[in-house]
């Protein structure tokens, strides 16, 4: 059954429709882009479409050290299976 959920974005309300197991996440995704927008905007950056331009591409490599980090944790539990496998 779907939620119907609203989220603040800067000054702006977004109405969402979402599974219950989406909605914790979104509202954390929500207040995550809130804290990164507000941090920016205590910066050097005023324009808006530079700002929002800046905090994507800071959530993108975020996202990118999490696929790396995750990456080689699958390595090294495949190189622990090996091991486990060999004994």
């Amino acid at each position: 059954m779907a939620l119907d959920i609203e989220i603040k974005i800067r000054d702006k309300i977004f109405s969402l429709r979402v599974s219950p197991e989406e909605k914790e996440s979104i509202l954390k995704a929500a207040s995550l882009l809130n804290s990164k927008v507000e941090s920016f905007e205590k910066g050097a950056t005023r324009n808006k479409e530079d700002l929002l331009i800046m905090v994507a591409f800071d959530m993108a490599v975020d996202y990118v050290k999490l696929q790396k980090e995750q990456d080689e944790i699958i390595e090294g539990l495949k190189e622990i299976e090996k091991i486990a496998q060999t004994q």
